[in-house]
């Protein structure tokens, strides 16, 4: 969980440019209903530019929908950077943003 409230931001700098083929998130919300919206984009020149590939918006509803869990599937070759941003909500309510795993293939 974010330790401020708003829009959150992950970049992941790779020391050697990657070939990136898959990336899995999930996300839990137990207590606030809420509409997020999650970006996911890449760059292959050191940070200076960024493409998107992914943009996801998923409701939050406790006690029903509190669970989200994302396989997206890539073709990023030379990738240098890995960005993911997470607007909590569109809403615009105060909340903070969530990931409960990350990861990179």
């Amino acid at each position: 969980m974010a330790s401020e409230r708003g829009e959150q931001t992950i970049i992941l700098e790779f020391d050697v440019p990657q070939t990136i083929r898959r990336v899995n998130l999930e996300i839990e919300e137990k207590e606030a209903s809420r509409r997020q919206e999650i970006t996911l984009s890449v760059s292959v020149d050191a940070g200076t530019s960024y493409r998107e590939h992914v943009r996801q918006e998923y409701n939050f509803s406790p006690p029903g929908a509190t669970f989200q869990r994302e396989e997206w599937q890539l073709s990023a070759d030379r990738v240098t950077h890995l960005r993911l941003r997470i607007k909590p909500d569109k809403g615009e309510t105060e909340c903070r943003a969530t990931l409960t795993s990350f990861a990179v293939h």
